[in-house]
Formats: C-alpha cells, structure tokens, sequence
C-alpha cells in the first residue's frame, strides 16, 4: 500500500508526508511476520522479541532500497525514528546493561550529513523534520523543541537533565501505566461491567 501512495505521489508531484508506524518490536514478546520466519539469522532458541526487532529492521530496509532502486526517494526527506525504548520484554535484563537511546536520522537531498552530539530529547523531532522540509520556524521552533539542524539550545539543554526528567515524569502514574500490560479481568469485573 505504501509503495502505491509513493508511486501515486511521484505521480502527481503533490507534496506528501507519508507515516508508516511499526509494531514488529512491540509488546512483551514483539510480532513476527511470517515473512521473516526462518531468515533472521538468529538461533532458533533467541527471544521472539529479538527476531522481531530483527525482521521490522529487514522490512524497513528493503523498503527504503526498493524505494530507492524506483526513484521514488527523489525530492523526499526520509525520517527514521524510534518512538520509545523498547518496553519491558523478555529481553529488558541485556538491553539495560548498554546505554539506550532513542534513534532519530534524517536523510535527503540537501541534508547534509552529521551526528548532533547535544543534549535533546523527542520533543525537539517535530521542529527539527520541519526544519528538513523547509518549513519556516519562528526561532527555530516549534511547539516545545527546537530545530536539532540549528544552533538554539534545546529544552533539555536550557533546563538541564534532571529538571527536564523532573517535568516529564512528574505524573508518574500516568507514565507508569504506559509500561504496565492492561490488568487481567476477573470474572467478577466482567459481570459487574454494563452490557
């Protein structure tokens, strides 16, 4: 479906932003498409979650080249990114013995390459893809970040680690209950429950 929306645009010579949200490496155990059955590479015996992560990184990649060998990545700015750390699974224990951080690139043509080894946090991802395409920003910014393709400080700079972690986690019920799995329903609940 994606690549019909991408040729269909090429098409037309409309602007488009196109978002493709995946799942693959998502819940306690991730999601393997049967495409990847058997072609990970992993060990049999590996956690589910490991070659989910896996193939959803095999599926974005072959898409990108198919893109790419079509001339459908002409005049379009390409963003990779995570939208969380991986949430407790079966695998939690090795990853937190690494440092972990969200990934966020951006590529296209007129960007030029670089790594921006500041302080920011995701709030500075919206302003910056903005910035990419060329889309004016008062300051640099937008909503609560700022452009990571300029030279403004960003929040989490201005404020510091620890006053931002503060602000972001201050209800921490409601960020607890993002990583918690929903609560097993009882058979009392579910009677109780209106129909």
């Amino acid at each position: 479906m994606s690549f019909d929306i991408l040729r269909r645009a090429q098409r037309d010579g409309k602007p488009l932003a196109l978002t493709i949200a995946v799942s693959g490496g998502h819940a306690m155990d991730g999601y393997l498409t049967d495409k990847c059955i058997g072609k990970t590479g992993l060990s049999p015996q590996a956690p589910n979650i490991l070659h989910a992560v896996k193939c959803t990184n095999m599926l974005i990649a072959d898409f990108i080249h198919k893109a790419e060998a079509e001339g459908l990545m002409a005049n379009t700015v390409l963003v990779l990114q995570s939208d969380h750390l991986s949430a407790p699974s079966t695998v939690t224990d090795q990853l937190n013995r690494f440092e972990r951080r969200n990934f966020f690139s951006l590529s296209g043509d007129g960007i030029r390459p670089s790594t921006y080894a500041g302080l920011s946090s995701v709030v500075d991802i919206f302003p910056t893809i903005l910035d990419a395409l060329g889309v004016p920003l008062p300051n640099g910014k937008a909503a609560f970040g700022v452009s990571l393709l300029g030279d403004r400080p960003t929040m989490v700079q201005a404020l510091g680690q620890a006053q931002f972690d503060d602000a972001i986690y201050a209800d921490d019920v409601l960020v607890r209950s993002f990583w918690q799995l929903k609560p097993a329903r009882t058979a009392a609940a579910s009677e109780a429950e209106p129909r």
